[in-house]
Formats: C-alpha cells, structure tokens, sequence
C-alpha cells in the first residue's frame, strides 16, 4: 500500500502544469492572512482570552502552542506567498482552456504581489475573489470518474 504521499507526488507528477490546482496557493494565502492569522492573535494570553487561560494555569502552555502554530503559519505563508506567483501564469492559463467568459490579467496580479510588502495581501484576496465568482473554486467538488 502506498502512503499518502507518495500517491500525492504521482498525481502530481501525472498532471500537466497547466492542469495542477494552482488555486490552492491562493486560497492558502487567503486563509492562513484573514482567517488563522487572527484566531492566533485573538487565542493570545496577552489577548482577549488572557484573563482566562491564566485563571486556568494554562499560559505558558497556551503561548507555546501559539508560537509553534505562528511557525507553521509562517511557512504555509512562505510557500503559498511563493506558489502564487507562480500560480497567476498558470491558473489563467488552465482557465483559458475553460468555457468560461473571464480571463486573468496574470501580469498586473504578478506586479501587485511583488510591489512593497503588502502587495500579496492586495493581489491575492483580490485574485481569489475574481476567480471565485467567474470561475468558481473546487474546494469541496467531486473528482469525475
């Protein structure tokens, strides 16, 4: 039997360029900035919670889960930061391939992610938005047979 991975790199490795889901980097991007990165500061000891994990004794072991979590999340930022560029060409690429009446300007969403430092936090939620509502994303959609 093979291991989940494994099965994950021959998919992977089997599936056009233009075909992988490019659109995870985004949604990744999108998540882990307007979603985990708030529950995190929110969770804090020095938060709105902070009263309580100290009535509990829990605020050393609450501000280290935190820091490992801030961690991984600063990873997951990394590689989608990064997976998205790449992610523009190639998403509006597969979505050409569609029959849809939409299609990406990849370049000016590549030039607002590179732009200062906040230019993914513009470019990404803007992009997954668009691609949301033209194209749609198949986070939960059924793999045809």
């Amino acid at each position: 039997m093979a291991s989940p991975i494994a099965e994950w790199l021959v998919t992977v490795r089997s599936t056009p360029t233009e075909e992988f889901a490019w659109w995870k980097y985004h949604v990744a991007f999108f998540l882990s900035v307007f979603v985990a990165f708030p529950a995190i500061l929110l969770s804090s000891p020095d938060g709105i919670f902070g009263g309580l994990w100290r009535f509990f004794g829990i605020a050393g072991g609450v501000r280290s889960a935190l820091n490992v979590a801030l961690w991984g999340l600063g990873v997951v930022l990394a590689v989608s930061w990064i997976g998205a560029l790449f992610g523009y060409y190639y998403d509006a690429k597969y979505i050409d391939t569609l029959e849809v009446d939409y299609s990406p300007h990849w370049k000016a969403y590549v030039l607002l992610h590179l732009t200062f430092f906040v230019g993914a936090f513009l470019a990404v939620p803007i992009y997954t938005i668009q691609r949301l509502r033209h194209v749609g994303i198949p986070l939960f959609a059924k793999e045809r047979l």
